[in-house]
């Protein structure tokens, strides 16, 4: 049995495996509460950027997650830190950048799985992203996050709402695709 509220899932696949089933995350972070009570309240918050600066959310802008093509900015992110995760964490302790270099993989468009559906249950909606290693090396992620911008504050400042570090390092070789879907869900 589920418990009732807010809660999210991810799903880890490397190639077509997959090797973190459906897990139950304990990672909403502080902004992701500063972003909804925003929303909520019609109130500005405060919350921390990736950058570590406080900046002032305005309620007349949504929280932007979508993961475009060729972007490490914004949407679903990998990383290479394992420091368990905290509710004060404002970024992914060592994320790995978009490219094609050493160290760097590349990001796929992000896209939505399903958008919200209702049953029994609850509401939920997914949303996926596949990286794919062309670095010439292995490259081994260890943690997992969402990156989301306001749109009041333009596209350089981006804030961590997810982050979770997972079970076991997985070592993506060259070549090699690495895809990460998060499910949201409002439980009954």
């Amino acid at each position: 049995m589920q418990h009732p509220g807010i809660r999210a899932y991810f799903e880890v696949k490397l190639g077509k495996k997959t090797i973190v089933r459906k897990r139950a995350c304990r990672s909403f972070l502080k902004a992701w509460n500063f972003f909804l009570y925003a929303q909520l309240t019609r109130a500005s918050s405060v919350a921390t950027n990736t950058g570590g600066t406080t900046t002032t959310l305005n309620p007349d802008y949504a929280m932007q997650g979508d993961g475009p093509v060729n972007s490490s900015a914004q949407g679903l992110v990998v990383g290479s830190g394992n420091t368990a995760v905290t509710s004060a964490d404002n970024k992914l302790q060592t994320q790995i950048l978009h490219g094609a270099g050493a160290g760097q993989i590349q990001h796929i468009l992000q896209t939505v799985l399903t958008a919200p559906t209702t049953n029994a249950a609850g509401t939920s909606f997914a949303a996926q992203r596949t990286f794919t290693n062309n670095s010439g090396a292995t490259i081994t992620i260890k943690e997992i996050g969402w990156y989301a911008i306001s749109s009041a504050i333009g596209a350089g400042t981006k804030f961590c709402i997810l982050r979770d570090v997972l079970p076991a390092a997985v070592d993506v070789p060259n070549g090699q695709t690495f895809t990460v879907t998060y499910t949201i869900s409002a439980l009954i």
